[in-house]
């Protein structure tokens, strides 16, 4: 389940260096539900901090470029 947090606005968070899950849904604009689908089909480059799993966002933005060069989450 994704963490609760403050809301921060979504162009706030393009200019941060570390996200979380939930952030890069709130980011992508998607219900986490289809975030988590679609990190099952082509997995993003997550970092394990204990529990909690973060997401560079150099590396998001990197993983969505790749998406588009396949055509597309397969």
């Amino acid at each position: 389940m994704h963490e609760e947090h403050e809301e921060v606005s979504v162009s706030e968070l393009w200019r941060r260096d570390l996200v979380s899950e939930g952030e890069a849904s709130r980011m992508l604009q998607l219900p986490f539900s289809s975030w988590r689908l679609l990190k099952r089909r082509s997995p993003p480059p997550l970092i394990a901090l204990g529990k909690h799993r973060r997401i560079l966002v150099a590396d998001l933005r990197a993983w969505l470029t790749s998406l588009r060069e396949e055509g597309g989450a397969h």
